[in-house]
């Protein structure tokens, strides 16, 4: 049928696959020697060897051309504050990259294109679909259409390599291929049945004498490789990267802006304290009644608590919390310094609570303390006073004893003269904390505990 008396064929196997053929005809039956076909045979493996040295050139060449597009990239992405911007500054490159068509950056809330690419509202409605793909963090097909209907109406994108920029976001990089209309040859209509080449009335021939018959794909790209897929994904990791330094270097701006302003605060605060210090030590020197002359002090001594606690937050370098395990010991040592009658005991494990929770604690535990100093042990006599915090953040209980005289008779914390205990009162409900007291001969027992929520 095809006029061919003979055949050989001389097979191209790169890498173990058969790359290609070569196809020989004779027109009458002819025997090929063997050491022609050695001969072939030798010709069939260089032909490979020199396949394969141009295929890892053309390699090597796209390599070093993604690479110097990867650094134009990168660079460009370093100059510019706007992600979107610094990469389509340099579009042709980035389209490039990947060998595609059309390229769209999805960041910030904003679609920008550059090339051959889907309507923005057609981008924005996939992005939706690639959302619910969780799993796929990265999405490659040449036939969209098959996946995702609606694309089967685009001008533009029927194939495309979509990435998600970092995990958790719906900022994406998509390039997108043009339609091409593959042709497939066949020696005849593929559909064609066995039936209709056995036409008894028809002479035998392969499918209709190798008329070339034509089959359109539509609807596909040009399928993305490997290597295509890798270096987008290098692409990827370089537009974190960068998102990391720039987050870091914003981190150490704020953190520079935020050191400036708490030194600033702790010297304003030390000026004022002091001050506010200094006009109440004054005043009490013109006074002489006693008991005036007392309230001077303990409006000192609360101010000296204050001017401590916020020492501790300066000296944390963090202005919203404060280490309250190790500022209790040190306010106790400080009181036990000033009145120096009785043993203080400190019990409490280092725990970080709130700034606001903090000084209010410390301005209670200083009440509570000094209240004990000056009245569970008179005559001098000697004694032990036991702070206990115990709780995190949440739940909490401090806890100050003593082993003094105990408190009077029908003792009420809410109907007490005593301004000590007025101010424990009100912080307490500041808090929203219970403030408990008890005691009989043998002592007095107070506490301020929040259950948490």
């Amino acid at each position: 049928n095809m006029g061919v008396g003979a055949s050989m064929s001389i097979s191209i196997v790169k890498d173990g696959a058969l790359w290609g053929l070569i196809a020989c005809h004779h027109r009458t039956p002819r025997h090929v020697p063997h050491a022609v076909r050695a001969v072939c045979a030798l010709l069939g493996q260089l032909i490979a060897l020199e396949v394969g040295k141009r295929v890892a050139a053309d390699r090597e060449t796209l390599r070093t051309r993604n690479a110097r597009i990867r650094r134009t990239l990168s660079d460009a992405m370093e100059q510019s504050p706007d992600l979107a911007a610094g990469l389509l500054a340099n579009a042709t490159d980035l389209i490039a990259l990947v060998n595609g068509d059309g390229v769209a950056v999805c960041a910030d809330g904003r679609i920008r294109t550059a090339g051959r690419t889907p309507r923005p509202a057609q981008i924005r409605r996939l992005l939706g679909w690639l959302a619910q793909r969780e799993d796929e963090p990265v999405f490659v097909t040449d036939k969209l259409a098959r996946f995702y209907p609606p694309a089967a109406r685009w001008e533009y994108g029927a194939g495309v390599l979509a990435m998600r920029i970092a995990p958790g976001t719906d900022e994406y990089l998509i390039w997108f291929r043009d339609e091409i209309l593959k042709t497939i040859r066949w020696a005849g209509d593929p559909r064609k049945t066995a039936g209709d080449l056995l036409d008894p009335g028809k002479p035998l021939s392969p499918r209709s004498s190798f008329s070339a018959y034509e089959e359109q794909v539509r609807e596909t790209s040009a399928p993305w490789d490997a290597e295509e897929v890798s270096v987008a994904d290098s692409l990827r990791v370089s537009i974190v990267e960068r998102s990391l330094r720039a987050a870091l270097a914003h981190n150490q701006e704020l953190a520079k802006h935020r050191e400036m302003l708490i030194r600033e605060i702790n010297h304003r605060v030390k000026n004022s304290l002091q001050l506010t210090s200094s006009i109440i030590n004054l005043q009490s020197r013109r006074v002489t009644d006693p008991a005036s002359r007392e309230l001077f002090a303990q409006a000192a001594q609360r101010i000296r608590v204050t001017a401590r606690t916020h020492e501790r937050l300066y000296r944390d370098h963090d202005g919203t919390s404060v280490e309250f395990g190790t500022y209790l010991r040190e306010l106790c040592d400080d009181l036990a310094r000033t009145y120096g009658d009785a043993t203080v005991i400190v019990e409490a494990r280092r725990v970080q609570l709130p700034a606001d929770t903090a000084i209010n604690l410390a301005l209670i535990a200083n009440e509570l303390v000094t209240n004990a100093f000056k009245y569970a042990f008179p005559d001098g006599r000697e004694g032990r006073v036991t702070v206990k915090f115990t709780g995190d953040e949440r739940a909490w209980c401090l806890r100050v004893t003593d082993n003094g005289v105990g408190l009077p008779t029908a003792f009420e914390t809410r109907r007490t003269e005593s301004l000590g205990m007025q101010i424990v009162e009100g912080l307490s409900h500041q808090l929203g904390a219970k403030f408990a007291a008890t005691g009989g001969t043998t002592g007095a027992d107070f506490s301020v505990s929040a259950a948490g929520s």
